[in-house]
């Protein structure tokens, strides 16, 4: 396996799930609703380091046939931690007009910073770019957010950056309304509670499944412990809520897993346990 570029086939579908950066973070910020003497545990459990958790950037690329797809953009240029998208990208022979669809799960700075190229202009300039309403409306419409608890660091930080990286795709975006197919094989989940209008997908091609968990699910260890929240999330019932319908959904169809934040190339298999689930990563990708 190449350390950047992770190739794999789902049906006909050829996929890359594409490593832009890593950052790494304090442990707490990833159980916040749980106590330090447990999530130290949890973590040296699973051969961890109970202080910090390395965060990769996965976006994933879909060679569907008629289409490139591109899921989620990464933190864009200038980004100490990421921006290694588009070099990724033409690594493996892509161009950014190669792109056909842009699908973005949500607006934070890691999943949107390559929208737009270093003009201000969409980085993929012949790319429809999809994102839910609710998500649109609820970083540009000031009226949206007055119940968002994120404080000083989401209003001077990811609020600015999410209006720059949306407000510069506007004459190429397409917002979808309600869950639906966007382009043949590639649905649209709704997964709001990272962020109001989160989505996840549904990605198959034949009798193979894909299930892109975006950041409904952030680390394996919410697998096991699904009621477990991180500092970003803004709306808790929901995500677990989401968080819950997702991993049914992947277990009870046997489906391949993605998750942007998981050890690269976050790629696995959500196995049933007792009443919940466990992490499975893909055996070819370890």
């Amino acid at each position: 396996m190449k350390s950047d570029a992770f190739r794999f086939a789902l049906g006909k579908f050829q996929c890359l799930a594409l490593l832009d950066g890593i950052s790494r973070y304090p442990a707490g910020a990833f159980f916040t609703n749980v106590q330090k003497e447990k999530y130290e545990s949890m973590l040296r459990g699973r051969g961890e380091s109970a202080e910090e958790i390395a965060v990769p950037y996965i976006p994933l690329c879909i060679d569907a046939g008629n289409e490139k797809v591109l899921v989620d953009t990464g933190m864009g240029a200038g980004a100490p931690s990421g921006g290694r998208l588009l070099s990724r990208l033409r690594a493996e022979g892509i161009e950014p007009r190669d792109i056909g669809t842009v699908i973005i799960s949500h607006a934070h700075p890691d999943h949107v910073g390559a929208n737009l190229d270093d003009r201000g202009k969409p980085a993929f300039p012949k790319a429809r770019y999809v994102i839910s309403k609710e998500e649109w409306d609820f970083w540009l419409s000031p009226g949206s957010r007055a119940e968002a608890q994120g404080g000083d660091y989401f209003q001077e930080v990811l609020v600015p950056f999410a209006q720059k990286n949306l407000l510069g795709i506007q004459g190429q975006v397409e917002l979808l309304e309600q869950e639906t197919e966007i382009l043949p094989g590639i649905s649209a989940i709704s997964a709001p509670g990272h962020t109001p209008g989160h989505i996840a997908l549904s990605i198959s091609s034949g009798a193979a499944q894909l299930v892109y968990l975006g950041d409904a699910v952030c680390h394996p260890l919410h697998v096991e412990y699904p009621e477990t929240l991180i500092a970003f999330d803004l709306q808790p019932i929901e995500v677990v809520r989401s968080r819950r319908r997702l991993l049914r959904k992947a277990a009870r169809e046997a489906a391949l897993v993605h998750s942007y934040h998981f050890p690269y190339p976050g790629l696995g298999y959500v196995i049933a346990k007792d009443e919940g689930w466990q992490w499975e990563p893909l055996e070819a990708a370890e």
